[in-house]
């Protein structure tokens, strides 16, 4: 088939640790597909997560989650491991087919004629994620991962409390591998289950997202970012842990922010699109891109609805 796929913009973003975003670095590249007509774009984001397995050795038995709890845990298994890496590229790729951007009236480079109705259209851009646990290929261009996270298989016959292993950005344990419910009240007191699968918001995190009430600014979660002192008795309750505070996880709120994948469910907002809007920003500069959740259509009838005359 004739065309090909070309590498049209890269560029490398390095995110600082605030409200808008986490410390963390990525790659980013636009591609064009011109094996079909029109022809295809699609902003890839490049990811490279080295997991590192956690072993007893030493006399070191445990390790500390993310409460500060401590938990024992036992050797990795080559067997074990390999399920683990592949349950997280499984995880990883649910971040992928979820958003589309359509570029602003100023970014013209990508309009596409159209001679058979004389139009010029602008198309949609496709939003993927390919993430890296292990080795990345030579033309990755990068010597070092963009984090590094250990992983901690713990031994369920030796806790040394009753609550469960807490994951974070920077320590994952086996049973991330399936993954998690939660049962919260939402705004109006009624209960709800989330089901979500932890490694895809742990890698939400590495994307630079915040948890979805720091990303929309809620009441109860800025209270527990006042209030992040360790000598404070909010601390003991939702509020504690700052903008990790339950209650920025989408607690007590509508029942739609806390089922948000960087809250405690799995579904996608356009708040979890903001990585591939700030790499679309870094490559065409200021400009307005609108972030769409449901698939617009295919190759031409999706440009057709967004054609522009010229």
């Amino acid at each position: 088939m004739a065309g090909t796929i070309e590498l049209l913009k890269s560029a490398s973003l390095k995110l600082s640790y605030d409200r808008l975003s986490t410390e963390t670095s990525l790659e980013a590249r636009l591609y064009r597909n011109s094996r079909t007509f029109p022809a295809t774009y699609e902003l890839d984001l490049q990811l490279w997560v080295k997991l590192v397995q956690i072993n007893p050795s030493g006399g070191n038995f445990w390790v500390v989650d993310a409460d500060n709890n401590p938990f024992f845990i036992r050797p990795w298994k080559p067997q074990d491991w390999s399920n683990f890496i592949d349950a997280a590229n499984r995880q990883a790729d649910l971040w992928n087919d979820k958003f589309w951007l359509k570029p602003p009236n100023s970014v013209t480079e990508l309009d596409i004629f159209d001679m058979n109705n004389g139009l010029w259209m602008r198309p949609y851009i496709k939003c993927t994620l390919t993430t890296y646990f292990g080795e990345v290929p030579g033309s990755f261009g990068l010597r070092s991962p963009h984090r590094v996270v250990e992983v901690a298989n713990v031994d369920p016959s030796k806790y040394l409390n009753p609550g469960s292993f807490r994951s974070h950005a920077l320590l994952y344990s086996e049973k991330d591998a399936t993954p998690s419910v939660a049962t919260w009240p939402d705004n109006l007191g009624v209960s709800h289950s989330f089901t979500q699968p932890v490694i895809t918001h742990e890698i939400g995190h590495a994307l630079g997202l915040q948890h979805i009430g720091v990303m929309r600014k809620t009441a109860f979660c800025k209270v527990a970012e006042l209030n992040n002192q360790e000598s404070n008795p909010l601390q003991k309750t939702l509020f504690g842990g700052g903008w990790n505070a339950a209650y920025c996880y989408g607690y007590g709120e509508a029942a739609d922010m806390a089922d948000d994948i960087m809250g405690a469910g799995q579904k996608f907002s356009a708040d979890d699109a903001k990585p591939w809007n700030w790499s679309a920003l870094t490559m065409f500069g200021p400009g307005f891109w609108t972030t769409m959740t449901a698939y617009p259509g295919f190759n031409f009838s999706a440009v057709e609805r967004n054609r522009i005359r010229r």
